[in-house]
């Protein structure tokens, strides 16, 4: 049993059972039917077994295939461990962009487990793989001597690693094998998705302009794209061109024409990945290698014949020339076993045909009987409901005719047999299509239900209604148990980073056994706090039953949320997906909300502290003027100061004001826009509403900050020192490092800088915030470079910073001081930062200006500094 360090309680997820962890990159529709089959192959020995199965759905290692935001995924890889697993199959399409050696090293992570690898082999792990090899040499070897194709172009595998494919080197082996030179104008790389086999043919008759007779693609969606490309521009295959894949995915059986292929048994795969994986935990020796084999299937897009035409003109047996009833009699066995792996040798398989023949039997003997359609009737819906293709039924009603044609001397039989052979190929035809049109009708419906769920979420800006919503929708999407975990303390990803230690669980919706007939669910909002790597706080791991759950993550472009634990029930394999990403985009419109909010609150905050500052200064001045009286002269110079203060104050306040406006503004236009782009079900422009309110938050934010630290200056101050200005200077710079470096400015400090006495931080901020004015400025200088010294003018030290910028008109001199004046609205900062300079030497005793010519001649900032002893502002010095 399993305990977990830092809990004194055991994870109760390993006290019944074995939990088996999966790792897989999420993949879109076009690529799911691969991870589909493998994972219900997995699912189905972990039923059989009773072994708990935890699929941790991350993303391609070192590559952002779908989107820029991918790599978000990672994280999950960082919540794997001993504590929850007891071992791991890992699915190799993680791994298709990564090198090698990067490769290698992501499975060396997880050594301390037992692992098993599906996919291309690796060195000292244990892989389940498919013979691609055998399958595509068999493709490539049938369209040169069946077909007599010599021009026979190939869609690669991924091009970082284009050799290394097995598919490749079949390919190869097979032209080579045929006396066929290989002729690197028809090979072109690949990504897997039908966007490339477009992409591709593109390449082969554009810009190559290649003669190609035949076309093999790594994939079948691959070799999908490329026949839309192809019928698009008028050449339809198999007439024009041939054309093969390699899957045998159900689009390539459905495609017109039929897409001649390369079977692989993905279910098998996952099946034998789990059965190798369970061998191992349990100490057993396994072998490095465990190959499944592949087989060409033909279909029409060679330009074969279609299989079901041609095997309903199959040729009578010789077998035939005796009755049925004979046949049936002595050589049932033989054709059970024969036909049985047709549509898989299983049990119920020998099963169905055993009843199937005696319903033949029954109605050739007795045409009243009536049972042969019902029998077959009452098979295809047991292989429809267990997840069969009922199609293949095709060709054992045609191997049933072969075997079974009475002879020929028997008219009445013979014409009542080919009447039930028509029937049942109607029938097998019939349900064909209605199973497809229940399937699509199935999907059409959750379509529906997953749209509904995503326009209610978007509905709230509540967090506690929004979890009550996402529970309430639960059962109607087909998820039997929902958790949602929040990380505290988020950062943006990148691998191979660890997850935040600590996570909050927000909600726990499960269904449970009931006495009625429906199940009972249960709702649970406590939160509760627990390490990431633990998942789940260990009392709610379930006891008495197995469970398979998928691990998503919930992050919103590079913002990370935390993740969920969706339990697999009736819901389609992209619903998970599709629920991830509505639960994450609604959770981070709640989480900006509620910073809005809170923006508000401070904002309110911010004014209510203004008007203090309004208030208390202007009683401040009253009182001045009051006890002043008696002078006329100071009178008359305090009447003046006043009404310079007020006039500042007027236009403080009006700038203020309007300034702090135009980001509330923005947030509440943007808000709106926002709630009406959700409800459309528009997310990319959701998406860019929530970009503008961020940048509004934040630059209503930093000038809430920047008015403060003005405000305080001329009011609080640090205690006055000795300080070298060298000292300053450095540290100033050090300051802007990031910025000097960027922009590659040359910074030069004079050696002859005195000593002053002035608060040290608030004259590191004079020299900080000119610098950085000046790196801003610089223009297209291509030698930016920034002095920093002092000359002598009389007997009065004049300190500056000189630069070689984009300079300043001398009609602007002055205006370049005042708060919120920028000569460039576009260009970045608030306004205030020269505002705050010239407020901090003036209340040192000081005065600032500016010397330039103009435009493109640079500009200087000089500034003075009295000794203490001339220091003339009695300012209090308090600790800021």
């Amino acid at each position: 049993m399993n305990t977990i360090p830092g809990t004194n309680q055991m994870l109760t997820a390993h006290t019944t059972r074995l939990t088996i962890g999966m790792l897989f990159e999420n993949m879109p529709n076009e690529q799911q039917e691969y991870l589909s089959q493998i994972l219900a192959g997995v699912t189905s020995v972990a039923e059989k077994q009773d072994v708990n199965l935890l699929c941790f759905a991350g993303g391609h290692l070192y590559h952002t295939f779908y989107n820029q935001f991918d790599t978000q995924r990672n994280i999950l890889y960082e919540l794997v461990t001993e504590h929850t697993v007891d071992g791991l199959i890992i699915l190799g399409t993680i791994n298709t962009y990564a090198p090698i050696q990067k490769t290698i090293e992501f499975y060396q992570r997880y050594s301390h487990l037992p692992l098993v690898h599906i996919g291309l082999p690796l060195e000292n792990v244990p892989t389940v793989v498919a013979t691609e090899t055998v399958g595509l040499y068999d493709t490539v070897v049938h369209l040169i001597q069946d077909h007599h194709y010599q021009r026979i172009a190939f869609i690669n595998s991924p091009e970082n690693r284009p050799t290394a494919r097995p598919r490749y080197q079949a390919y190869v082996q097979a032209l080579t094998d045929n006396g066929i030179a290989v002729d690197p104008a028809l090979i072109v790389p690949g990504d897997w998705t039908v966007r490339a086999g477009r992409e591709a043919i593109g390449v082969l008759l554009d810009q190559r302009q290649a003669d190609v007779q035949a076309i093999v693609a790594s994939n079948d969606n691959m070799a999908l794209g490329a026949l839309e490309a192809l019928e698009a521009r008028g050449i339809h295959v198999p007439y024009d061109m041939a054309l093969t894949g390699f899957d045998d995915t159900q689009m390539a059986r459905l495609a017109t024409p039929s897409l001649t292929t390369v079977r692989q048994s993905m279910f098998e795969l996952g099946a034998q990945g789990l059965r190798t994986l369970l061998a191992k935990v349990a100490g057993e020796e396994v072998p490095l290698q465990v190959m499944l084999p592949t087989e060409l299937i033909i279909r029409q897009s060679c330009g074969c014949p279609d299989p079901l035409v041609a095997q309903a003109m199959t040729e009578v047996s010789a077998a035939a020339a005796q009755p049925a009833e004979r046949i049936l009699r002595s050589e049932r066995e033989q054709i059970i076993a024969e036909l049985a792996p047709l549509i898989g040798a299983t049990k119920k398989a020998v099963v169905w045909l055993e009843d199937l023949l005696a319903a033949f039997a029954s109605d050739i003997d007795d045409e009243s009987a009536g049972v042969f359609i019902s029998t077959l009737d009452k098979i295809l819906r047991q292989v429809i409901q267990s997840g069969g293709d009922i199609r293949q039924w095709q060709n054992v009603i045609s191997a049933l005719r072969s075997y079974l044609r009475p002879c020929s001397g028997d008219p009445t039989l013979g014409a009542r047999a080919e009447n039930l052979w028509h029937q049942a190929r109607v029938f097998i035809g019939e349900a064909t299509r209605k199973a497809l049109a229940q399937q699509q009708l199935h999907v059409d419906q959750q379509n529906i239900t997953v749209r509904i769920f995503g326009q209610v979420l978007v509905t709230t800006f509540d967090f506690a209604t929004l979890l009550d919503i996402i529970a309430a929708h639960m059962p109607e999407l087909g998820i039997p148990a929902c958790y949602l975990a929040l990380y505290e303390d988020p950062q943006p990803y990148a691998y191979p980073q660890p997850a935040p230690e600590w996570s909050r669980l927000v909600l726990a919706y499960y269904e449970t056994e009931s006495p009625l007939s429906t199940p009972r669910v249960e709702v649970d909002t406590l939160e509760r706090r627990f390490r990431s790597t633990l998942l789940l706080p260990p009392e709610l791991w379930p006891r008495d039953r197995r469970y398979t759950w998928i691990v998503e993550p919930l992050y919103f472009q590079n913002d990370q949320l935390g993740f969920a634990i969706l339990e697999m029930g009736s819901a389609e394999s992209p619903v998970y997906e599709i629920v991830r990403e509505q639960i994450s985009s609604a959770f981070k419109s709640v989480l900006l909300f509620q910073e809005q909010k809170r923006t508000e609150a401070a904002l309110a905050q911010a004014y209510a502290h203004v008007e203090q500052q309004v208030h208390e200064r202007t009683r401040e001045l009253e009182q001045e003027i009051s006890e002043r009286k008696q002078a006329e002269a100071m009178q008359q110079i305090l009447i003046a100061e006043l009404e310079a203060k007020n006039t500042e104050l007027e236009r403080f306040t009006y700038t203020v004001s309007h300034d702090l406006k135009s980001p509330l503004i923005t947030i509440s236009g943007f808000t709106g826009f926002l709630e009406q782009d959700m409800l459309a079900g528009d997310l990319e422009q959701a998406r860019e509403d929530m970009t503008h309110i961020g940048t509004a938050v934040a630059r209503m934010k930093r000038l809430l900050d920047e008015l403060l630290e003005l405000s305080r200056i001329g009011r609080i101050m640090n205690p006055p020192e000795e300080v070298p200005f060298a000292d300053i200077a450095h540290e100033a710079i050090e300051m802007v490092r990031g910025l000097i470096e960027t922009r590659g400015v040359e910074v030069v400090i004079s050696p002859d800088l005195p000593t002053i006495h002035g608060d040290r931080a608030r004259l590191v901020e004079v020299v900080q915030n000119l610098v950085d004015n000046a790196c801003k400025f610089m223009g297209e200088q291509p030698q930016p470079r920034i002095e920093i010294g002092t000359r002598q003018d009389g007997d009065e030290p004049v300190f500056y910073v000189r630069d070689n910028g984009i300079g300043i008109d001398p009609q602007y001199h002055d205006k370049v001081f005042g708060l919120f004046d920028k000569l460039d609205p576009q260009s970045e900062g608030t306004g205030i930062g020269l505002t705050l300079v010239k407020r901090i030497v003036e209340t040192h005793g000081g005065r600032i200006w500016i010397e330039s010519e103009g435009a493109g001649k640079g500009s200087t900032f000089c500034f003075t500094l009295p000794n203490k002893r001339q220091r003339p502002n009695d300012v209090p010095f308090q600790k800021g």
